[in-house]
């Protein structure tokens, strides 16, 4: 498995000024959205649960994804690109 992507994801959100989960994710990084750094009054932590969640998971690297994707355009054999799946939260 070399990456998988979430494509959809269900469930319930809600955000919270969580101080503690605020410092441990921040880095000098996020300034340049937030200039008023962790007290930022429009930074929020945003909590999912999950309820269900659809994903595909990658076949290869990407250069072997392309060829097959190019290979796959000009014959008729189907190219894998990789396992489309769902998920139960």
């Amino acid at each position: 498995m070399d990456a998988r992507w979430l494509n959809a994801v269900r469930g319930r959100a809600r955000m919270d000024r969580d101080d503690d989960t605020i410092n441990e994710l921040w880095s000098a990084a996020q300034k340049v959205f937030f200039p008023e750094g962790r007290n930022d009054p429009n930074l929020m932590v945003l909590r999912i649960r999950v309820l269900d969640a659809a994903y595909w998971e990658a076949a290869d690297n990407f250069v072997a994804r392309a060829f097959d994707f190019a290979r796959g355009m000009l014959d008729e054999s189907p190219s894998d690109l990789g396992e489309q799946g769902h998920l139960q939260g």
